[in-house]
């Protein structure tokens, strides 16, 4: 009888659990997901005022638009924030800014402001909202499908505040050489110094250096300032003109023999280059690449030679047509290749002695070749100036060409009024109407620049992108193009 009744009881449990079942799978239960995020963000067509000039000439304000629809802006899922790493143009306007927000409900909240301290309320975004970001960073939330908002994004559109390809000068650094005026100067920068060889009134040759210390705004020296001029008495009958750096020290001739100046302990010697060939008039350049170190000359007999330091030994290349002689300022560039890292282009620039010659002697070679080339322009517009006094740098991977007067069969400037660039390794030249010029009433320069001194002024580059132009009583001008000290954003 009692396992009868325990049977039956177990039966009613089973049928009240069917029961049960049958009754909750009538009964659909909905979760509303939290997720909040913004998946995606862009801008439209924004408005951007700038200075150029009109058809006669002259300075004039326009405005463009610019279809941003396309501009990337990063979202940060952690740090709920959402910017474009690289900035809008300068001048481009954003008070009133369409944006297009993906986000997993599509219900955004935005906080409206009228001013900077302006609290705002929440309003709904529509695709008709215009948003203002000169009042700051502008805050997205999310409504979930809840009714409840998710945390908020900061979103923040930069803009650049200078022209990126613009060159910028500082006001000169007063700094007068221990040694007073110096004609015939050579710039070098080696070891964080700055390196001026040079002739004093007396005609006697020294060189002077100066530390230089930065200040950086994270990876990026946003500030150099140069120390004293700190003089060197170099040996009876150097040649300012034939300072070259090679390696970590500069190398230089008195009469046929061969110096060394070694920045870190401000000494002069002997350079330890093997058998030097006899009669060397003039060092040219001393590149250094994945091969090696070399360093290029060439002696009183018109022949090129080159010093390995691989091996220590020189090599006779032969004659060269590389014009040009003692008491010729030969500035040299050395050009990257980018097909091969074995070797790279040498580019040399001196102003010809040919009064009746409108061009400058350029000479190029790689250090795989065993000679110099002569490069003649394919017309005479296009050929390098020629530039009392020459400057010649590799800067912003393009080859920029300055100095005193100026003249080809085309044009004639003033000194220090155009910069000359070249693109295709010194072949051709132009000169530079917008970004990289020099100020446009120039009158710093020409103040300090010592026309009727031979080498009156002397110039070099740092490591940082600082150009520095040495003038002739040793007061410094530092140049930047703008965007090589922007801080980077990725």
């Amino acid at each position: 009888m009692k396992i009868k009744l325990l049977s039956f009881i177990a039966g009613l449990w089973i049928l009240a659990g069917a029961l049960t079942s049958c009754l909750e799978s009538d009964v659909e239960e909905i979760v509303y997901s939290p997720e909040s995020s913004i998946t995606a963000f862009s801008v439209g067509t924004l408005y951007r005022t700038f200075l150029a000039k009109d058809s006669l000439g002259n300075d004039s304000l326009f405005v463009d638009s610019l279809d941003l629809s396309n501009y990337p802006f990063a979202i940060n899922q952690l740090t709920r924030e959402i910017e474009n790493k690289d900035s809008l143009p300068v001048g481009t306007h954003i008070d009133k800014v369409l944006v297009n927000v993906t986000s997993d409900t599509g219900m955004v909240i935005y906080r409206k402001r009228t001013s900077k301290e302006d609290v705002g309320v929440d309003t709904l975004l529509t695709t008709t909202d215009s948003l203002d970001f000169t009042l700051g960073p502008i805050e997205l939330k999310v409504m979930t499908y809840d009714g409840t908002l998710g945390a908020p994004y900061r979103v923040k559109v930069n803009v650049h505040q200078q022209e990126p390809d613009s060159l910028q000068w500082s006001l000169p650094f007063e700094r007068s050489f221990v040694s007073g005026p110096l004609s015939h100067q050579k710039a070098l920068y080696v070891g964080n110094k700055l390196i001026v060889f040079g002739y004093t009134a007396d005609h006697l040759p020294v060189a002077e250096y100066l530390s230089l210390s930065y200040q950086y705004a994270g990876t990026v020296a946003v500030q150099a300032e140069p120390a004293r001029w700190q003089r060197v008495t170099l040996p009876a009958g150097t040649d300012p003109y034939t300072a070259v750096q090679l390696q970590e020290a500069v190398y230089f001739l008195a009469g046929s023999s061969l110096y060394v100046f070694r920045p870190e302990t401000a000494t002069v010697e002997l350079a330890d280059c093997g058998t030097v060939p006899e009669g060397l008039s003039q060092l040219l350049a001393g590149p250094t690449c994945k091969s090696g170190s070399y360093l290029y000359a060439r002696n009183t007999d018109g022949h090129s030679w080159v010093y390995a330091t691989a091996t220590g030994q020189w090599t006779d290349e032969g004659p060269t047509e590389f014009p040009g002689g003692t008491d010729t300022r030969v500035v040299s560039a050395v050009v990257p290749v980018s097909y091969n890292a074995n070797f790279v282009n040498i580019v040399t620039l001196s102003q010809n002695a040919v009064a009746t010659d409108s061009a400058a002697v350029v000479a190029t070679r790689l250090t795989n070749d065993t000679a110099w080339r002569v490069l003649e322009s394919p017309t005479d517009s296009l050929s390098c100036p020629n530039i009392v006094d020459p400057t010649l740098l590799y800067y912003d991977q393009v080859l920029y060409a300055f100095g005193g007067q100026a003249v080809n069969n085309t044009y004639t400037y003033a000194p220090f009024a155009k910069l000359f660039v070249s693109v295709n390794n010194g072949l051709t030249w132009e000169p530079v109407e917008t970004g990289a010029t020099f100020p446009g009433d120039n009158e710093t320069f020409t103040h300090y620049y010592n026309k009727e001194m031979a080498g009156g002024y002397s110039c070099t580059t740092d490591n940082e992108q600082f150009i520095w132009i040495v003038w002739t009583d040793g007061t410094l001008t530092r140049g930047r193009v703008n965007r090589l000290g922007f801080q980077p954003k990725w």
